[in-house]
């Protein structure tokens, strides 16, 4: 049966690619091989949903084209209610034009993600992954929570061109988990940080998890400007979770690996400098204006050159093949699912469902801002539950955004903010997928560690909040923009220490919710409210340094 449907599904992309001309100049007018080959392309497509991620994805699409079914559509409440289409023009629809099996999930999957996969694949192969362990791991392994801050900016580095959570996690965990457990973390604990530093790798550019190709294409905003954009809150994402990664440590008083077991960094930098130069490419060309696909092509082939300096890292035909393979394979979850993501898509397009979706967000959060944030953040955990973790943004993204726009929200800032929260299943239990990768290395309690990576990525439910309260994403004035990056990076801080309850010594209560006020406060584009948020921050950093240092002479004298 898998050598027939694997047929099938050849015949019905070659039936695609050399009829496509016939479709375009006969619209409206179809044989019935066409309607016949749509039907085997349909079922091909939740079949291989069902089989790559289980049953919620096909049975959502099957209950799509039930919506756009007209024996069904007619006799819904009239707020979904629409005139439906018959058997034929749903078939036809969904296979012969560009709005549905072959419309923009297909194609950004093609043209984009496909080529960022296989240079993750050659980066890894090359030996560029390992230099970027092994750089933070020379510079931060002796600090008192230098095993994790590997884990931080190993991912934060990875995860520019790695495109997925638990990719990231399986790619850097097999190094930094060990590690981790060596320096004295609990096992739960290092696969939360490690699940924490992972999850970032979908909102740090270049690549963000293929999020951002999928963004140029429903806003046209060019991919330059995106990841511009996108840049200083993926930086304020991994500066939080590594200062909560600190505190940590310094709580629990642990300590970092001796000097003599690290790499020295001017050793690493002088014999891997040149490791760096397949990423320093890709950015030139990107910002020069190539295309993300002809950039990824020639940082493909400078990953070829530089693997040749050393002989344990140089590719030929075979680690190329080898390189071409892996790479595919790791998008195959995205790719089998293309197809049941498109037929939503298509039915939420061909139906109107996409224009009626805001007025139904708006009736049910009453008009209301925050409460219309909340229930997009609701709708993309709800459906990453069943869904992987890049369809929810794409789902969602002709849906949520007109809802947030009819309140003035900038459509960049829309985008962005349901990119951020489409990972929150990831990290969030009962499902937490990414909190599983890293149990599973870990040999700790899945839900435990889902729950530690909630609490070093809890900045995924804050920081979203300042892409539409905040100038932050460089919308305002050159001084409202530093401010807003000024403001948001303190209240990062004070954040951390809200959360972690520790500072240069144990917070007391009246501390901690002083310091969550002054956190609030800094979260606001208001310049008053910024001004007396940093007083009173100013106040209590002085009196619990005072504290601290009182305590400590006791502890002297004692």
């Amino acid at each position: 049966w898998d050598a027939v449907l694997a047929v099938l599904g050849l015949a019905v992309g070659f039936y695609f690619v050399f009829s496509y001309q016939g479709f375009v100049q006969r619209v409206g007018h179809y044989t019935p091989l066409d309607v016949a080959v749509g039907v085997v392309a349909i079922g091909l497509s939740i079949e291989a949903a069902r089989r790559s991620v289980g049953l919620m994805l096909p049975v959502v699409s099957v209950l799509s084209l039930l919506y756009a079914y007209n024996g069904i559509s007619q006799s819904l409440p009239n707020l979904i209610a629409h005139r439906g289409y018959d058997f034929v023009r749903i078939s036809t629809f969904m296979y012969t034009t560009l709005d549905g099996l072959f419309g923009v999930v297909t194609y950004t999957l093609a043209t984009y993600v496909v080529p960022f996969a296989l240079f993750g694949a050659f980066l890894q192969r090359s030996g560029v992954g390992r230099f970027f362990i092994n750089l933070p791991y020379a510079l931060f392994g002796s600090s008192a929570a230098g095993t994790a801050q590997v884990a931080v900016i190993g991912s934060a580095l990875l995860g520019t061109v790695s495109g997925s959570p638990v990719a990231n996690v399986v790619t850097t965990g097999t190094f930094t988990l060990p590690l981790m457990r060596k320096g004295g973390y609990q096992p739960d604990v290092a696969g939360g940080i490690e699940s924490a530093a992972s999850s970032g790798s979908m909102f740090m550019p270049p690549v963000m998890g293929s999020a951002a190709f999928f963004m140029v294409e429903f806003t046209g905003i060019p991919y330059v400007e995106i990841i511009k954009i996108a840049l200083i809150p993926g930086i304020l994402y991994f500066l939080g979770v590594s200062v909560m990664v600190h505190l940590h440590a310094a709580k629990l008083g642990l300590k970092g690996l001796p000097k003599e077991e690290l790499p020295q960094v001017g050793t690493v930098l002088r014999e891997g400098w040149y490791l760096s130069l397949p990423l320093v490419i890709l950015v030139v060309l990107l910002v020069k204006g190539y295309s993300p696909t002809v950039s990824a092509f020639w940082a493909i082939v400078s990953s070829v050159a530089v693997s040749w300096v050393k002989r344990e890292n140089r590719m030929g035909l075979r680690e190329i093949f080898d390189c071409l393979a892996n790479g595919s394979t790791s998008i195959m979850t995205i790719a089998s699912v293309a197809g049941a993501v498109g037929i939503i898509v298509g039915v939420m397009g061909i139906s109107g469902l996409s224009y009626k979706f805001s007025t139904i967000i708006l009736t049910l959060a009453q008009g209301k801002l925050f409460l219309t944030i909340v229930m997009v953040m609701l709708a993309s955990f709800v459906l990453g539950c069943g869904v992987p973790i890049g369809a929810v943004y794409v789902i969602l993204a002709i849906l949520a955004p007109p809802a947030l726009t009819e309140f003035g929200v900038p459509v960049v800032a829309a985008h962005l903010l349901l990119i951020w929260y489409s990972q929150l299943s990831g990290i969030t239990p009962p499902v937490c997928l990414v909190a599983y990768a890293a149990a599973a290395i870990t040999q700790s309690d899945p839900f435990r560690t889902g729950l530690a990576a909630l609490k070093f990525s809890s900045y995924i439910f804050v920081i979203p909040l300042l892409f539409v309260y905040t100038p932050l994403l460089l919308t305002g004035t050159v001084l409202e923009n530093t401010v807003a990056i000024v403001t948001a990076a303190i209240a990062v801080l004070t954040y951390a220490v809200v959360i972690q309850g520790y500072f240069l010594s144990r917070t007391t209560l009246p501390e901690r919710i002083l310091l969550g006020i002054g956190t609030v406060m800094m979260f606001s584009a208001n310049f008053t409210f910024n001004g007396a948020a940093a007083v009173l921050i100013a106040a209590v950093v002085f009196f619990h340094v005072v504290r601290t240092r009182r305590l400590e002479t006791l502890r002297q004298r004692a």
